[in-house]
């Protein structure tokens, strides 16, 4: 039996095991923080930054809907739509914010939280904080997740090289084929299953600042309500009703519109 021939029991349970050593390797890969570069740990970022470092675009928007219900730019209905009430300035002393901004703008006649997020999240203004970001060392910029996925996915790919190579010698012979075929294409839906590189993940600078953030804020005891979604979603809104609404939970909000918060 030649060094080529997957027909062995011995061959096929060593391939299935390379298999399933080259599917971890792609998952850790991928998985891992991306390298940290510089060290920019002293660099300030505003809730918005913190926001997008966070969970993405849909928690930039989350926490500009939290701002703007705050200054009476928004109001929320008890249904859980949100309706721009012509009150307020988007912005901060003075200072016209582009998120907040774009989100006025999306909001029409009025959306949910989560319609309103889908508008605003390709924002131009907010793809602008992922730039700023990367630029920073706290994201991965596109190039650097696509030398990721490479790496990633190179164990793979020679095996699935050196399948088809046996394929067509199989082929090629006349011979069986079944067993190297299976072999293929169970090597092709593991490369399926494997996400495609997203720019925007972490460095491990990013994920030391945003825990940072975090356990300041915690610190802190009573976060402003924007930083608090900022840092942990919707679900950390620190006012029950308001909470309640933007989860899409009208009758739970109904319930604890007269609940104290501790922090009042």
């Amino acid at each position: 039996m030649g060094p080529w021939s997957l027909a062995g029991i011995e061959v096929t349970i060593g391939y299935v095991v390379a298999l399933a050593a080259a599917a971890l390797w792609a998952r850790l890969v991928m998985r891992r923080p991306a390298p940290r570069h510089r060290d920019h740990s002293a660099a300030p970022l505003s809730v918005t930054e913190l926001a997008y470092l966070a969970d993405g675009p849909r928690r930039v928007v989350h926490a500009a809907v939290t701002r703007l219900l705050g200054t009476g730019a928004l109001r929320i209905d008890r249904d859980g739509t949100l309706r721009a009430t012509g009150d307020g300035e988007p912005g901060t002393a003075g200072q016209p914010d582009p998120v907040e901004g774009a989100v006025l703008a999306a909001v029409g006649a009025g959306a949910p939280i989560g319609t309103l997020a889908g508008r605003v999240a390709g924002d131009p203004a907010v793809r602008a904080i992922s730039i700023r970001l990367a630029e920073l060392d706290l994201l991965s910029a596109a190039q650097a997740s696509r030398a990721r996925q490479r790496v990633a996915l190179l164990p793979l790919i020679g095996l699935a090289l050196l399948g088809a190579l046996r394929c067509a010698q199989l082929a090629w012979t006349g011979q069986p084929m079944l067993g190297v075929t299976v072999l293929l294409a169970l090597t092709g839906a593991v490369l399926a299953a494997i996400p495609p590189a997203a720019a925007g993940r972490r460095t491990a600078l990013g994920e030391e600042v945003l825990r940072q953030a975090r356990r300041r804020s915690a610190e802190r005891g009573t976060p402003h309500p924007e930083e608090s979604v900022a840092l942990h979603g919707l679900l950390g809104h620190p006012d029950p009703r308001l909470r309640a609404l933007l989860c899409g939970a009208p009758e739970r909000a109904e319930e604890t519109s007269g609940a104290h918060h501790p922090g009042r």
